[in-house]
């Protein structure tokens, strides 16, 4: 990741290898959106693509520096994200969690979604690198 001076401003750039992580900065990007419906400040997204072998994410900076937020405000935004509902647990679409792929296959309870795609395919995971 890269902070960038411009003539307008500062902005990220994030790279990496595009045949290792497909679609990821793409994935990223449409979870950005997704969120900017909550009351938090969302990056805006400049641009993303693939130039070559590599993949990029440009987007806005946050300077967050020498600034907090209250406690209880953090709470009270957290909550009222999450009751953004839809019918369905998931999102639809795969993405990453790190550097690892992460299923968002859409499931009727909550339950279901975290076993399936979350739990099961990191213990999984784990297990074929002799973690457990």
């Amino acid at each position: 990741m890269y902070l960038c001076q411009t003539n307008d401003g500062h902005i990220v750039i994030k790279l990496n290898e595009r045949d290792q992580f497909p679609n990821m900065f793409q994935r990223e990007a449409e979870g950005l959106k997704l969120l900017r419906s909550s009351t938090f400040r969302i990056p805006e997204v400049i641009a993303h693509g693939d130039y070559e072998e590599w993949s990029y994410l440009i987007m806005e900076y946050i300077d967050s520096h020498g600034t907090s937020i209250d406690q209880h405000e953090f709470g009270h935004k957290l909550a009222q994200m999450h009751l953004q509902t839809d019918p369905k647990f998931g999102l639809g679409i795969d993405n990453y969690i790190g550097s690892l792929s992460q299923c968002n296959k859409q499931e009727a309870t909550w339950a279901t979604f975290y076993a399936a795609c979350l739990l099961i395919p990191l213990i999984k995971l784990a297990y074929d690198q002799n973690m457990v």
